[in-house]
C-alpha cells in the first residue's frame, strides 16, 4: 500500500511527529490572525474536508475543525471513517468534493 510504502520508516514516523509539534505553535498564530481578520469577504470559496475518523474519539479536533470552517468561507465536510492522510490514502474522495465545488 502506498501509504505504508510512504509512512512506515522511522524517519517518516519522525517527520509526523515534528508536523505534530508544529502545529501546536501554529495553532495560536492562526487563531490571532482569525481574530485579526475583520472579512473574509476578499478570501475565494473553498471546501473543507475533514477525516472524521471515529467521532466518538475525535470530538475536540472535530469541533476546532467545524469552528475553524464556521470562521471562513468554506463548506465542510466531515469524512467518516477516514484519518488524516485520506489525501493520500483516498484521493478519488478529494477529487469528488473539488468536482463539486
Amino acid at each position: 500500500m502506498e501509504a505504508d510504502a510512504r509512512y512506515g520508516t522511522a524517519e517518516a514516523w519522525r517527520l509526523l511527529a515534528n508536523q505534530l509539534y508544529e502545529s501546536r505553535e501554529q495553532e495560536g498564530r492562526v487563531a490571532r490572525l482569525l481574530a485579526a481578520r475583520t472579512s473574509t469577504s476578499q478570501m475565494p470559496p473553498a471546501v473543507h474536508l475533514v477525516g472524521a475518523g471515529s467521532r466518538t474519539t475525535q470530538r475536540r479536533f472535530l469541533r476546532a475543525q467545524w469552528e475553524l470552517s464556521q470562521r471562513l468561507p468554506t463548506h465542510i465536510v466531515m469524512l467518516p471513517g477516514q484519518n488524516h492522510l485520506f489525501p493520500v490514502t483516498r484521493p478519488d474522495l478529494v477529487l469528488h468534493h473539488i468536482e463539486r465545488m
